[in-house]
């Protein structure tokens, strides 16, 4: 098939749109708005903080396990129907919540069953065809689409508290779940295609003339060429310094920020705010958030430069430590806020190093290989903080210990540098 000329709009901008929505949705599962049925399943069913939010950790551990399996598939198919039945098992899901009575129903529902379908929805699915659509503008590209979750979070935080607080814990599941179809599934089955050369295209919809590409994989300077872009296997892949080094930064950050995530309702509520300032808190993050996003992505198209890396670490440091030491509610605002905006900007930058560092056509298996450590990290950091709050009754010993993480991943991401490829694809074998 002849390539043709982008002239006018690029069909890449409605997979970023497409990926946008599947981001809003995913903020249903997303920690702090778990933290918020902590109180209501406490008073109506007795479980602990510590009990819900070990179903987070097994859910991070089936999402470790499938990921290789959806990364494959992911560079064989394309994301349009793995979308569309992550959406629809998250829907089933989210109704079967609605009618759970005991903890080992909501382990066996959100601990596994869901854990599949937040698999593949996952960004894994979305920013990697993000990834495969863009390369000049990819890091823009991966934060527009990101701005989803934020919004998510925005919009769906008080609608969950005025849920829960006029029909009860139920009915919250039950919009979850109406809302996964209205835009995961039938956004991702009309819009969502695998590559622009599928279609024609070429990403960013046409290769931009004497652009410097040299900082997208390797150290040498090479003219970008989809001819030209490495091919890696999972044994390849794993043999990288950079993938160590990447993979030990970004998921100890997310031990961390998991943790706080899941403990800012709680943490907050013991401070003495009710549920209404708890919302307003967490949307405010959201706004914070979307308004740095735009930012971030431009920011993340330099990521060759190690201080560019390490900025979003370095922030999330400052906010562990206003965490920390909180102790007035202006202090305790701020925390939240550059916490959000700090992880935001890691997601981001994490997304772009990795589609830079090892190319388009096989970033599904690369993606895929680094995230069962990553998720099973994030899962652990819920349990781990609700620990250390029954061991001591505060969640600040755990606070100030992430900071020395963040600590740690500024240092090895300043020192992840792009990896040489192994070989490179020939034209008939895209």
């Amino acid at each position: 098939m002849e390539l043709k000329k982008s002239s006018g709009y690029f069909y890449g901008w409605s997979i970023v749109g497409a990926a946008f929505l599947s981001r809003f949705s995913f903020a249903s599962g997303n920690a702090s708005i778990l933290g918020l049925f902590f109180t209501p399943l406490n008073a109506q069913l007795g479980w602990s903080r510590t009990s819900i939010a070990g179903v987070l950790t097994l859910s991070r551990l089936f999402e470790g396990i499938t990921s290789p399996i959806v990364g494959t598939l992911l560079d064989r198919y394309g994301s349009r129907w793995i979308l569309v039945v992550g959406g629809i098992i998250l829907s089933l899901g989210f109704m079967g919540l609605s009618a759970m009575t005991t903890l080992w129903h909501f382990y066996l529902v959100r601990g596994i069953f869901m854990a599949i379908g937040f698999s593949l929805v996952s960004m894994l699915v979305t920013n990697t065809t993000i990834s495969n659509w863009f390369v000049v503008r990819r890091g823009r590209a991966i934060a527009l689409a990101g701005m989803g979750t934020s919004t998510g979070m925005l919009i769906i935080s008080p609608i969950t508290v005025a849920i829960i607080a006029v029909w009860g814990w139920q009915m919250a599941w039950i919009f979850f779940a109406v809302l996964a179809w209205v835009v995961v599934i039938i956004p991702s089955a009309l819009i969502m295609k695998r590559r622009p050369e599928d279609i024609g295209l070429k990403p960013d919809g046409e290769v931009v003339s004497n652009y410097d590409y040299s900082n997208l994989q390797t150290e040498k300077r090479v003219q970008y060429n989809s001819a030209n872009e490495a091919v890696w296997t999972r044994r390849q892949v794993v043999r990288t310094p950079a993938f160590w080094l990447l993979i030990t930064a970004i998921s100890s950050s997310m031990l961390a920020f998991q943790g706080v995530n899941i403990s800012i309702a709680p943490y907050a509520e013991d401070l003495g705010f009710g549920a209404a300032a708890i919302a307003l808190m967490l949307m405010a993050r959201s706004v914070a958030t979307i308004l740095v996003t735009p930012v971030w992505g431009m920011l993340s198209e330099h990521v060759h430069l190690p201080i560019v890396r390490v900025v979003p670490f370095s922030i999330q440091l400052l906010a562990a430590a206003l965490l920390t030491l909180a102790d007035t509610n202006a202090m305790l605002w701020f925390g939240i806020v550059v916490y959000g905006a700090g992880f935001t900007g890691m997601m981001i930058i994490q997304e772009v190093l990795w589609a830079n560092y090892y190319g388009r056509l096989t970033l599904g298996t690369v993606r895929s290989t680094s995230l069962p450590l990553q998720v099973l990290m994030s899962g652990g950091g819920p349990v781990l903080i609700n620990l250390v709050f029954d061991i001591t009754g505060s969640y600040r010993p755990a606070y100030a210990a992430f900071i020395g993480l963040y600590l740690m991943s500024a240092i090895l991401i300043w020192f992840a540098k792009p990896p040489i490829p192994y070989d490179f694809a020939k034209p008939d074998e895209r």
